[in-house]
Parts: C-alpha cells; structure tokens; sequence
C-alpha cells in the first residue's frame, strides 16, 4: 500500500493521525532532519542562496566548489573529484563518456539504472559476466569498462569483491556507483574507493550520490586527476547546472555531527543483530544499516503494529517486491526493542 505523508519520513510518520515508526527509506545518518544540521544548512543558503544555475564553466565561478571538491577526494583518497547536482547524474555522466567513445561495456547483474543508457542490460549471472569479459579480453586488445553497484545484500560485491579477483583488472576500467555506501561504510565512511583501488583496475572511478550518507541533494565522481579533468572537459559538465552551493558549503561545515550520526548508526545495528533471535532471516553486510528479508506476512505484521519497513515493486510494478528493513542514526534503542521484539515474536 501507498502512503502519502506530508513531513519527511524520519524514525517517526504519521499516517492518518496515526504515528508509526519507520524503518526504511535511504537516509541512513538521519541528518535530514537534525536540527544542528539543519541550521548549518539554512545559514548556508542565506550566504549562498538557494540554487545557481550557472555553468561550472562561467566566468564567474564560486570557489566553494573547488573547496568541496577537494575535501571529497582527500576524504575519498582518489586524486581528484568531482561534484553534480545528483547521484543520478554522475552516473549518467560516466556511461555517457564511456558510450561515446565506444567503449565495450559490461554490467553486472543488479547494477542502477544510473550507470544505464537505453538498451544496455545487466548481465544475468557473476559467473556469465566473468566469463564474457575475460573472453573479450583474449580475443580482442581493447580495454572494456565494467560497471556496476557497490552494495548488494547477497553479499556478492561489498566487502570482498571477490568475483573481481578472476578477472585481469589491469585492463579494465571499473566505474562502480557507491551511493549507498558512501558516508556508511568504510574507514570513517569513506566507502569502497581504497578497497577497490587495492584490486589495481587499469582505471577506477567511483561514483553516486551524497544524499544517502551526507543528508544533502548533489553527486560526485571521484577517480584519477586525468580521468576527472576528460569528464570536466565534456559538454555535459559545462551544461548542467551544479548542485547549489550552500549544500558544499554544508558538507564542509557537517563533518563533526556526521561523525557523530555515523558512530550512532553503527552501535545501532549492531543493537539490532543483538537482540534479533533468528539473523539468518535477513540478508545483511557487515556495519550496513538495510536487513533484507523475502516473508511478506512479516511486513504485515509489522504494519498491524504500527511499524512501517521498505516494500514496495522496484523498479517497477512487474519487478519484484523489495522488503528491508533500514534502521537509521535518529532510531532510539527502545525503537529498535520494538522493531526486534516484534520480529521474534513474530511465527
């Protein structure tokens, strides 16, 4: 069932004058809603203004981006980054770059539709996709790009990669889109870049959004100095607006309270998987604040009692339904008891 609220949903929504706790949605620090955060940010829009539509290639250019821009890649740890007004768009940028030049191109299974143009699809299997790419590689002497997601809940990307491992990365260009691992997991947040950096692909960029884990609507890329300055260089860059600038502002300015929040995630889950009696029902990664599950009767019971989870057809109708159960930084550890209670009572 669809439900129409008028606030954001944070660990509370009320539906009908009705509270219930929500665990789902993608904002995993909660940072939309904290009040600290929130005055950081509306300073921030009274300095910067609310949007600006300018290009980032206008003769007047606000130094704020540069700023943030090379705040992300020392946080990172690539050589050089770059900032969009959407996740969505990062990836629209790499497979357009990509596309452009004709490059081959892979997809893992269960890649976004972000890294997608039309009539490119995922590949059904890891084990048919690394077989068609070292295939490519022995037959031809051109350097392929694979794409794909870094975090998927059976486990088969983040943490290890370990598919990857049979495939010559040295020449293969890896763009993996990290918007729900990024500010989450990693040493201090940083996500998947080091880790997959170690791999040694022939290039490696890392893209997504900085909604999930940073509370603010922009994107990034991050990869090598000469990688990022290719993409600078491409109409689209000069063409689409950039995210505003009192979100860079902020993301500067935020880093305390998402440490913070990041910290409260993280005890959080593992509260969860504490107090859960039966684990092996949820597909979950390590410190990942999303538990999936398959039992619909569980998400009614749930709702029945005043709990709201993730569950809904995705991407589409005809898809298969999604039921996750996400915890966030602003869920209390009494919360989490009820959520928990409720599940292992639950037969």
């Amino acid at each position: 069932m669809i439900y129409e609220v008028e606030n954001f949903p944070s660990r509370e929504i009320t539906i009908q004058n009705e509270k219930f706790l929500y665990f789902g949605g993608t904002a995993y620090l909660g940072l939309q809603t904290d009040k600290d955060f929130q005055e950081i940010f509306i300073d921030n829009i009274k300095k910067y203004g609310t949007n600006y539509g300018a290009s980032r290639k206008a003769n007047v250019q606000l130094a704020i981006y540069e700023k943030a821009e090379n705040y992300l890649a020392d946080f990172i740890g690539s050589e050089d980054c770059l900032t969009l007004s959407s996740g969505f768009l990062t990836g629209q940028m790499l497979v357009t770059y990509f596309h452009a030049t004709n490059r081959q191109c892979f997809y893992a299974p269960a890649t976004h539709e972000a890294l997608h143009v039309l009539n490119t699809k995922n590949h059904e299997s890891f084990d048919e996709l690394v077989h068609d790419i070292n295939h490519n590689l022995e037959t031809t002497n051109k350097n392929p790009v694979l794409f794909l997601d870094s975090m998927l809940l059976n486990g088969k990307n983040y943490p290890d990669f370990e598919w990857l491992g049979k495939i010559n990365l040295e020449r293969i260009t890896v763009a993996v889109d990290d918007s729900h691992g990024f500010g989450i997991v990693g040493k201090n947040g940083t996500g998947v870049y080091e880790l997959l950096a170690k791999l040694n692909p022939r290039e490696l960029f890392v893209c997504g959004s900085l909604g999930k884990g940073f509370g603010i609507q922009a994107g990034f890329i991050a990869g090598t100095k000469t990688s990022i300055e290719n993409l600078r260089s491409t109409n689209m860059y000069a063409a689409a607006s950039p995210a505003a600038p009192a979100t860079m502002a902020t993301l500067l300015a935020s880093k305390k309270i998402t440490d913070i929040k990041r910290k409260i995630l993280l005890e959080n889950i593992q509260h969860f998987i504490s107090n859960i009696s039966r684990i092996e029902q949820f597909k979950f990664l390590p410190n990942y604040p999303c538990f999936a599950f398959e039992n619909e009767k569980l998400a009614a019971h749930l709702e029945k009692n005043k709990i709201l989870v993730t569950n809904f057809n995705y991407p589409e109708e005809k898809d298969h339904l999604v039921l996750r159960i996400v915890l966030n930084a602003n869920h209390t550890q009494n919360d989490i008891k009820r959520l928990t209670t409720l599940i292992n009572n639950f037969s």
